[in-house]
């Protein structure tokens, strides 16, 4: 019953109102300068990462909104960012070079660059399962698509997977 009344009633708040409720529930995170590209929570939810602009990666505490570290990485635009599943590794990846940066997700310490060998890199996860396995994914110029799996703790590649890309036309 409340759940359909609840339901009902949003129907009827105003675009002012609904403001007014996100205006209450905003964090405003200061640090970044320009765009950012991708954000992950630790798994607590206590800390946001946020990756981008000046390529660097910042995290927040969220409850304090102080910054906890700032990196920067050399010379590669964050296009994507994974927090693994026991919170101990960050890792972030530009579209354009193929390589991975591998960061102590609690320091910012900066630990190993994987390079992908990879002209376009498009996606990165961690696995759920094991900590240390990292996924990557891109498509070469002939339409394949690459999948790499990591071991992060040593940088090695484990295994490659290739597979024709499918037109959905």
């Amino acid at each position: 019953m409340l759940r359909i009344t609840f339901s009902f009633l949003l129907m009827f708040i105003s675009l002012a109102s609904m403001a007014q409720i996100f205006q209450e529930n905003y964090l405003e995170l200061k640090g970044h300068k320009t765009t950012v590209n991708a954000v992950s929570f630790s798994t607590d939810g206590k800390i946001l990462y946020a990756a981008g602009g000046k390529n660097q990666v910042i995290a927040w505490n969220i409850s304090t909104q102080e910054i906890i570290f700032q990196t920067d990485e050399e010379a590669n635009i964050i296009s994507y960012l994974g927090l693994n599943s026991d919170n101990s590794y960050l890792a972030t990846g530009g579209f354009a070079n193929g390589k991975i940066s591998i960061y102590d997700a609690n320091s910012g310490i900066f630990l190993r660059t994987i390079d992908t060998q990879d002209s376009y890199l498009s996606a990165l996860t961690f696995s759920k399962i094991n900590p240390a396995l990292l996924a990557t994914a891109s498509v070469n110029g002939s339409d394949q698509i690459v999948v790499k799996f990591w071991d992060i703790t040593t940088g090695t590649l484990l295994q490659t997977s290739n597979s024709q890309c499918m037109n959905s036309f």
